[in-house]
């Protein structure tokens, strides 16, 4: 790579200054035409870096001449000389197109051209690239978009190379037109060109620095490395040049034929498709089967129907998540094991996230940052999680080979232990690798999609040393680098192959089998020393020190990959193995001292491999690491965290576990309104009365020539601003001069902060354009830092009394400022009409509105930025309509702002926190205590306080949220189902508000409505329909369990407890959390939209007592209110609980009059819902991607009027009131359903679920269809929830009663059982969590499909585990404490069960 970081971005600021001329519409320009002492400057800043610029010349004549006749932009293929004709003319056709006619297609292809690299100056980003799907859209006369990457790659220049001058001339052909600031920023650093060079890919050619162009599809890739190469390959630059790379891999283009079908993947399809079709037959046999009722036998099947049911997705589904344990397996008491391979297999998935996540971001400078703190660590190390793998790969190769030695006296089938083991992992290991080599690459598109063909080419490359295990045992090189993370299993496979040499003379000959390992072992760490000497390798691989990753490839190729030097820990397990395969039956126990200290020792240890290199990651601070570390850490910790690994075994599978091993042996280890789209209708109806207006054609190019002659400054509007306080004006104006006669990194990191055109407002509707937050706010100036803020614009119509008169007219020239002409006033041009200039107030909904971002001078408040831009932009008349600006202090961040002060409110919370916390240690203490002195619990010795104290203990509360054990009255009840359904709801639930967030947050939000279009999309559309779910069951476990009390207690159950178990189940922990995000939530984070973290926590400071009298959904809906929002359906559920006795005592008492009563009160209900969709002409539901269900009044009837509302959302909770009765009834009853009963049954409900969740699938687009009819709309809106419920209420039925088959065996699975316990907590922090990480996000987003799945599923992990956190802190200790409380009392009701609390 060899260049330095002044190299790079010279090289890019070649490229960028040339685009400028093409950015006259980009609110972020800097250009200062006719400043010559600003290239001056920067000259020689150059020459004192570079030292090696000395020519001179005459800047001012040059600048002048290439601006006179600047007509095109710095798209580099409209300016060169060596390329294809075909190319050149489309090339010319859209810079002609872009600055002549101005159409949409030139536009959308400028913006998807990347422009400077975010965070070049602040962030040391040195890829830059474009929008690719908006490229790939691009329709143009006689061509379409092709989205390409070109590399830089530094050559050091012979003095031979250098051309005399006379074979130097730039301009060529007549091309005068087509100068470009390319060449002017070449004039500066020196006389001296070469003939420009283009060089081949290669598989490292990604690490250089790049950028992207939106070309004509008739352009090569060859073509744009000649263009590139012509503009800024000819320069000689400190004895370097600049070899442009690119090739046809790097470019695509949306129509491009997907790469042909060649015999090998035909092979792959072909064998795919064969195991496919055996998968559904077995699965079809099998279902077909247990519809019969025909069990499986394998000796009255025979071999044919046996082989055939190994591939059924029923039967290998039903064992894989099976929790039943095997005999021989309970008696080895390895259960910890699967604990610490699913936590290590989740750290390793972690470091490899890390890893490849640090080239595809755009402030790499920040993850090395991170990188270097004390928490980060863990990600740093997570390379130890391997040798976790090879001490269990050995510990239990060696524990069951020596026992198949016991059983057969020495003697083991040689040929089945490897055959075994080979087949074992080849298997799968093949299909992965084949589907890889062949199909991955039709899978998707994108920038990057390079990477893949790469990886694909790598597998059909090297498929046979996969397959042969020895992919390890070459140097690495990316053309072999087929699955890299197999490099493990090569390693293992070839320690397995030696492994009975070691074992077998551990059980024949035990002394010198024991002197015989320790002598492998010795020899494989002297090996490593000696490798660590002769190479003088890091003491680990550390991605923050130069000096270690400049040895990052001998590090791989001689140490971290070969058997030998990866052995140590394999070996440590087999001898773990041996050790506790010779000592299975002993009953000797190791004293309590010996066990602490163990345990002690592998903290110490564990903890000094994973953080011990802490103070040794900044090179900065410890320049070099001394050769003693190096020598001790380097080698030996890989083995000691084996150890470590092999303690913890031992100690679980011999009873010295107790919290540790009850963990690790767990067997689980809206759209919302958005209204951008009146924006968009704004513009539409601006641009038709332009063209009405404005006939009249003119010069466009000459009035961007006048204007570019005159240009002084940039669009920082603080600098031209008439109304701003004097501080701000002069320091605004201060970094103008900085960044053009001193050209100060301060100031160039300032001007990229800054937000330029919004990606995609072209091509994707995007119109938030956000700067980079941290990058501004680590801005230190003399005299002041950096702040970012956000301004928003809002249209309102003028008034004719408004207008001003000419002389009344906003002066642009006032106060000799003429020289600070700005490109928001290009707006201007489009009329005469000036209005004085407004600023608006900020309001909850201020977020939707499009929005620019500056880095201002902290001396800047948000009034003096909103006056600045309302005088730049807010006086023009555009369509009857002006701009006002709105910004506010809650937009603008600062990096020294003061976090806000305590009040009395956030100090209550703090202290009750801090004393619920003392409890929960104290008494996870006190348990611990307890359980290492052998001494179990029990009430009835240790009275009422001690009782109370241990509710609060972690160690008995995690072990009951994660218990698999169903009580004996669950099982009698059989609602096992309701486990798994509260699971998939709460999971739908996320789902859908995770969607609804992302509007705002993505710079493509065309792509989201273009998605929404599509059929699997409903899904998330309609996840609101999972609410009548909760609703369905809990009605149905209110009427089911209030009815069994009222059973066992002859009509009579205690009301007060009933409603205040109920009150004190779901207000407890709900209220805690209402506290933190009322007080403490705020000071969790920051980033450029935390003013809605601001606004959701003011809310629930405003609006608490609102939500604790379950009554919040009663009022309109109010962001200043909208405390913990999903919570609409506590309070509904709430009132719906508080009447549901009137409804379940006469079902008991009077059965058929109160079934009377139960139905007139659905069809009241039922009958209102109507009413409210014929009155108020509501939707048939809220489809977000029409713009008829997203005007103002719509989404406010249907919202406040009947989405909200307990009468009309009661209709699933009675359907489940009615069904827990029918289940109640029918308990005890014999009778059984005919199978053509259920199979109408089930038929009807997957019919009537396919058509609640699709139904309104044709009419998502309303340009296919402008209007959805009123039959229609009465039909499913009325209906669609009620019959939902009644989908669900089927679904238990079928499952609680025997008709259930294999998707009763799926939702009953008991992993659900702890996984269910945790929803309730899941829905109270969920949408609160969402805030947080948008609002902390630095950045827009580009969305794509799959992108946005992972995100869920990492949203999903993430929310559980902080559920699982607050459960086992807050909701478990109170409710055992409750249960503690009344336990004397008998037991009058316990007819809800909390977790069923879960909203959308």
């Amino acid at each position: 790579m060899g260049c330095s970081s002044m190299q790079w971005k010279i090289s890019f600021l070649l490229l960028w200054v040339g685009g400028q001329s093409q950015e006259f519409l980009n609110p972020g320009l800097f250009i200062s035409p006719e400043s010559e002492r600003s290239f001056e400057t920067w000259k020689s800043i150059i020459n004192e870096q570079l030292q090696e610029t000395e020519a001179t010349f005459d800047l001012k004549s040059l600048l002048h001449n290439v601006f006179a006749a600047l007509k095109s932009s710095s798209f580099p293929t409209a300016v060169a000389q060596n390329i294809s004709q075909q190319c050149l003319q489309d090339s010319q056709l859209f810079v002609h197109n872009l600055y002549t006619n101005q159409s949409l297609w030139s536009f959308q292809m400028q913006e998807s051209t990347a422009k400077l690299p975010p965070g070049l100056f602040g962030s040391y980003n040195i890829h830059a690239d474009g929008l690719f799907d908006e490229c790939l859209a691009v329709q143009a006369p006689g061509f379409d978009g092709q989205y390409c990457s070109v590399f830089f790659k530094p050559t050091a220049v012979d003095q031979s190379e250098i051309l005399p001058p006379a074979e130097t001339n730039d301009i060529h052909e007549g091309r005068r037109n087509f100068i470009t600031l390319f060449q002017i920023l070449g004039r500066i650093l020196g006389s001296d060109r070469i003939e420009p060079k283009v060089s081949v890919a290669d598989s490292n050619t990604y690490l250089y620095p790049s950028t992207t162009f939106c070309l004509p599809s008739s352009c090569s890739a060859a073509d744009l490395g000649q263009a590139v190469a012509e503009l800024i390959g000819s320069y000689v630059i400190a004895n370097n040049s600049l070899v442009t790379v690119t090739d046809e891999q790097y470019c695509f283009k949306a129509n491009e034929d997907p790469p042909t079908f060649d015999g090998v993947t035909i092979t792959v399809i072909v064998v795919l498709s064969l195991v496919g079709l055996l998968v559904v037959s077995a699965t079809i046999h099998e279902a077909w089967r247990m519809y019969r009722g025909v069990d499986f036998d394998i000796r009255k099947d025979g071999k044919v129907w046996s082989a055939l049911h190994c591939f059924s997705i029923l039967n290998n589904g039903r064992k894989i998540l099976s929790m039943k344990v095997s005999t021989g397996a309970s008696q080895d008491n390895f259960g910890c094991i699967h604990g610490i391979r699913f936590f290590s297999t989740c750290w390793v998935v972690m470091g490899h996230n890390f890893m490849l996540a640090a080239g595809k971001t755009m402030n790499p400078n920040a993850i090395s940052k991170d990188f270097k703190t004390f928490g980060m660590q863990t990600f740093g190390n997570a390379s130890v999680s391997v040798d976790t793998f090879f001490l269990m790969s050995g510990l239990l190769v060696s524990f069951l080979l020596l026992r198949e030695l016991d059983r057969n006296k020495g003697k083991f089938n040689v040929g089945l232990y490897y055959l075994h083991r080979y087949l074992r992992l080849t298997i799968v290991y093949a299909f992965i690798l084949g589907f890889i080599a062949t199909l991955i690459v039709y899978v998707g598109t994108g920038p990057n999609w390079y990477d893949v063909h790469v990886y694909s080419n790598a597998c059909r490359n090297a498929w046979w040393r996969q397959f042969l295990y020895i992919n390890n045992l070459f140097p690495l090189d990316p053309a072999y680098a087929c699955l890299g993370q197999t490099w493990y299993l090569a390693v293992d496979m070839q320690l397995f192959v030696v492994s009975p040499l070691l074992i077998y003379p551990l059980w024949r000959w035990k002394k010198w089998g024991l002197i015989w390992l320790a002598f492998i072992g010795l020899a494989c760490q002297a090996s490593i020393f000696y490798i660590y000497v002769k190479d003088d390798l890091p003491a680990t691989l550390s991605f923050t020190r130069a000096d270690s990753l400049a040895t990052s490839a001998i590090y791989f190729d001689h140490y971290y990959v070969k058997p030998w030097t990866r052995a140590p820990a394999y070996l440590v397990g087999i001898f773990a193995g041996w050790f506790l395969h010779v000592t299975k039956h002993t009953q000797s126990r190791l004293p309590k001292p010996l066990v602490v200290l163990g345990w002690t020792l592998s903290a110490v240890v564990g903890l000094a491999i994973v953080y011990g290199l802490y103070p040794y990651v900044d090179a900065s601070k410890v320049p070099e690491i001394s050769s003693a570390v190096k020598m001790t850490y380097g080698p030996l910790h890989r083995t000691a965290w084996a150890c470590v690994i092999a303690w913890i075994i031992f100690a679980c599978s011999r009873g010295y576990g107790e919290g540790q091993s009850q963990l690790l042996m767990n067997s689980v280890l809206e759209m919302a309104p958005d209204s951008e789209g009146n924006w968009w209708k704004l513009k539409s109806n601006i641009q038709e009365q332009l063209n009405a207006n404005y006939e009249e054609s003119f010069d466009f190019t000459s009035m961007l020539e006048n204007i570019f002659i005159a240009l002084k400054s940039s669009s920082f509007p603080t600098a031209v601003a008439h109304n701003i306080t004097q501080q701000c004006l002069i320091d605004s104006q201060f970094y103008v001069r900085s960044l053009y006669t001193n050209l100060t990194l301060w100031a160039l990191q300032m001007k990229e902060s800054s937000g330029n055109l919004p990606p995609g407002l072209f091509g994707s509707d995007n119109i938030h354009a956000d700067g980079l937050f941290d990058e501004c706010l680590a801005v230190q100036a003399p005299g002041f830092n950096g702040q970012y803020c956000s301004v928003f614009f809002k249209p309102i119509p003028v008034d004719q009394s408004e207008i001003l008169s000419s002389s009344e007219s906003f002066n642009d020239n006032n106060e000799g400022r003429s020289n600070f002409i700005t490109i928001f006033q290009l707006l201007g041009f489009r009329g005469s009409y000036r209005v004085e200039p407004k600023l608006s107030v900020a309001d909850p909904y201020t977020y939707i509105l499009p929005s620019v971002s500056f880095c201002l001078p902290s001396s800047c408040s948000a009034t003096d930025l909103g006056q600045a831009v309302a005088e730049l932009i807010g006086s023009y008349v555009i369509a009857n309509h002006s701009i006002v600006t709105v910004t506010d202090e809650q937009y603008c961040f600062k990096a020294n702002d003061d976090p806000p002060t305590f009040d009395g409110a956030t100090i209550t919370v703090i202290v009750v926190l801090s004393l619920v916390g003392l409890l929960v240690v104290s008494a996870t203490i006190h348990e611990a205590w307890r359980m290492y002195r052998g001494v179990d619990f029990d009430i009835r010795k240790d009275g009422k306080i001690w009782s109370a104290l241990h509710c609060f203990s972690i160690l008995n509360n995690g072990h009951k949220i994660l218990s698999m054990k169903v009580s004996t009255a669950s099982s009698q009840d059989n609602f096992g189902c309701i486990h798994g359904i509260r699971f998939f709801s709460t999971c739908w639930v996320v789902l859908g508000h995770t969607w609804s967030y992302i509007g705002s947050k993505v710079m493509n939000p065309k792509t989201i409505s273009m998605d929404a279009y599509g059929w699997g999309m409903q899904t998330i559309i309609n996840a609101s329909v999972s609410v009548d779910t909760f609703f369905l069951m809990s009605g149905l476990l209110v009427s089911f369990l209030l009815l069994r009390e009222l059973d066992r207690n002859k009509g009579k159950f205690n009301v007060g407890l009933y409603y205040l178990h109920r009150y004190l189940r779901l207000t407890i922990v709900y209220a805690f959390i209402l506290g933190f995000i009322a007080t403490l939530i705020v000071y969790v984070g920051t980033g450029p939209n935390w003013y809605t973290v601001n606004l959701y926590s003011n809310a629930c400071r405003i609006a608490w007592w609102r939500q604790f009298l379950y009554i919040n959904n009663l009022y309109p809906f109010d962001l200043y209110y909208s405390c913990m929002s999903p919570t609409w359906y506590l309070a509904v559920d709430m009132q719906l609980f508080f009447i549901s006795p009137l409804l379940i005592y006469p079902l008991w008492r009077w059965k058929k009059w109160g079934l009377l009563w139960l139905a007139s009160v659905i069809f009241a209900c039922q009958a209102f819902i109507f009413y409210i969709f014929i009155r108020d002409d509501l939707p048939p539901s809220y489809i977000p991607t029409r713009p008829d269900c997203n005007e103002y009044e719509t989404v406010f009837n249907y919202f406040n009027h009947y989405y909200y509302k307990s009468w009309t959302r009661a209709p699933p909770y009675l359907v489940g009131i009615w069904t827990g009765w029918f289940l109640h009834l029918t308990k005890n009853s014999p009778s059984r359903l005919s199978k053509i009963l259920v199979t109408a049954g089930w038929t009807l409900s997957l019919a009537v679920g396919l058509a609640v969740v699709y139904g309104l699938s044709p009419y998502v687009d309303q340009s296919k269809v402008p209007e959805i009819s009123f039959a229609i709309k009465i039909t499913y809106g009325p209906l669609h929830r009620t019959a939902w419920a009644c989908v669900i209420a089927w679904i238990i039925f079928a499952c609680s009663r025997g008709y259930g088959g294999f998707v009763n065996k799926l939702l009953s699975w008991k992993g659900f059982l702890p996984l269910g316990r945790l929803t309730y907590c899941v829905y109270l922090i969920h949408y609160d969590y969402l805030n947080v990480f948008y609002s902390a996000m630095r950045k827009q987003f580009y969305y794509t499909i799959f992108g946005q799945v992972s995100t869920y599923f990492g949203f999903l992990v993430t929310i559980f585990g902080l559920a699982f956190i607050v459960s086992v802190t807050l909701e478990a200790p109170f409710l055992n404490l409750e249960k503690l409380i009344f336990s004397s009392k008998p037991k009058k009701s316990n007819s809800q069960n909390g977790n069923n609390s879960a909203h959308g």
